[in-house]
């Protein structure tokens, strides 16, 4: 007999004239004001497999939806009764939409699906409101719901309309701070290519926040890849550099952050160039290095920096050798703690010639004459092997390729950190108080 039955097939239109009478409505829905809206179990039933597993299996005949409006409710149940979402709104859609997913409606889930698409295909790139609700919506489905493709409908969109994506995210994040992380991937995925975007909102961002690093502009920057950068954005992304040099207090987290942007930035288009320009920046990684501090002679320094992992070009050499004799010198009378033999020296040469090192730019030495280093500039000058005049090696600049953020910061040094854009790669180290200025071009 139940094989003469025809299976229902929703969505279907039984009657929403027959929702709330009292005649046909067995299950009631619960609001959270306590009122109750009435409803026939077997039409629900056949529209959601959750709730007739709720009144067939386990017998309910009361569902709690505190948690949706009476708006939306009864735009769900009327949808359930009529076969069409007609009363779908922009003040109801998030609730409907979400009790078209919790209660496993799966056609009222592709008609709001259908919605939101129709509303997403009408964004003008000047309509931030509109552009807004479709963002959020998104967002919700994204976060709440873990669902992405109302997010991809969205991005599509945006970046299809030609300064949408700018005008939007440009206004979006006028405040980082209060923004979620996860919607600041969302918009770091939008943005693709037009990274300048992101630029201009740090910009933005840092000076009206007295160039303070707080943690969601900290996961901006670390994220930027600098790959699409063009030249007519180079002004934009120079002053974000300026905006970053007046950061107060920085920590020593902000200064390994700034030496990664300056890596990432320049380290592809302009690597070389830069490289260049930052050829006066020994970065200073033995300095108060425990193991140097206990040797006491060139023979076993020269030894101990042959052997050492950390030693694999001649630049990070000749600055653990100058680390060393700063350690170990006179503070009050400049006197050398040792004299630099031609010995150690023709060590030294050997060893670069043996590992395929290559020489010292002479730029980069001669600046390096102090009574404390016991002449060994002047003995490298002497060893046409160990000096060239060739600036183009400057690409083997530390800062650069050698030493990474993580090796320079990998262990604790009682200093302070100052960023600087004015002048080329100068170091300064105080003895007493140990601080570093770090000072990079970023004019090339």
């Amino acid at each position: 007999m139940t094989e003469l039955i025809p299976k229902v097939q929703v969505p279907m239109n039984f009657g929403v004239q027959y929702l709330g009478s009292p005649s046909h409505s067995n299950l009631k829905f619960l609001l959270e004001s306590g009122e109750e809206l009435l409803a026939n179990s077997m039409i629900i039933s056949y529209n959601s497999p959750v709730i007739e597993n709720l009144t067939t299996n386990l017998f309910q005949s009361t569902i709690e939806v505190q948690d949706f409006s009476k708006d939306a409710v009864q735009c769900f149940l009327e949808a359930s009764y009529s076969g069409d979402v007609k009363k779908i709104s922009r003040s109801n859609f998030r609730e409907v939409n979400k009790m078209g997913h919790v209660f496993d409606v799966a056609w009222i889930v592709d008609r709001c699906y259908k919605y939101f698409k129709s509303l997403t295909e009408t964004v003008k790139v000047n309509n931030y409101t509109e552009q807004l609700f479709v963002f959020e919506e998104a967002m919700f489905m994204f976060i709440t719901l873990k669902k992405r493709n109302f997010v991809e409908l969205v991005i599509t969109k945006f970046t299809c309309l030609t300064t949408c994506t700018e005008h939007f995210v440009t206004k979006y994040l006028s405040d980082i701070s209060s923004c979620p992380s996860t919607t600041l991937d969302v918009i770091i995925e939008m943005t693709g290519k037009e990274e300048y975007i992101l630029i201009q909102v740090l910009v933005n961002h840092l000076e009206n926040n007295n160039c303070v690093i707080d943690p969601k502009t900290r996961y901006i920057l670390e994220r930027l890849t600098f790959k699409s950068r063009q030249a007519a954005h180079k002004p934009l992304y120079l002053e974000l550099m300026k905006k970053l040099e007046n950061i107060n207090n920085p920590s020593k987290e902000d200064f390994k952050l700034i030496v990664g942007l300056l890596t990432r930035c320049y380290g592809a288009s302009e690597g070389q160039e830069v490289a260049k320009k930052a050829g006066y920046v020994p970065l200073n990684l033995f300095h108060n290095f425990q193991q140097l501090q206990d040797i006491n002679d060139l023979d076993t320094l020269a030894t101990f920096l042959e052997k050492s992992p950390l030693v694999t070009n001649s630049y990070i050499f000749y600055d653990a050798v100058m680390c060393w004799l700063y350690d170990k010198s006179d503070a009050h009378t400049d006197s050398p703690f040792v004299t630099i033999t031609n010995k150690f020296v023709t060590k030294f040469s050997d060893i670069m010639k043996s590992r395929g090192w290559d020489p010292l730019p002479r730029e980069y030495i001669e600046v390096k004459i102090n009574p404390i280093f016991g002449g060994l500039t002047a003995m490298i000058f002497k060893n046409v092997h160990m000096v060239t005049e060739n600036k183009s090696n400057y690409n083997r600049i530390v800062s650069i390729s050698d030493y990474t953020p993580d090796e320079l910061f990998s262990r604790d040094h009682d200093i302070k950190f100052k960023f600087k854009q004015d002048r080329l790669g100068r170091f300064d180290c105080q003895r007493k108080k140990y601080r570093l200025r770090l000072c990079v071009d970023t004019t090339a």
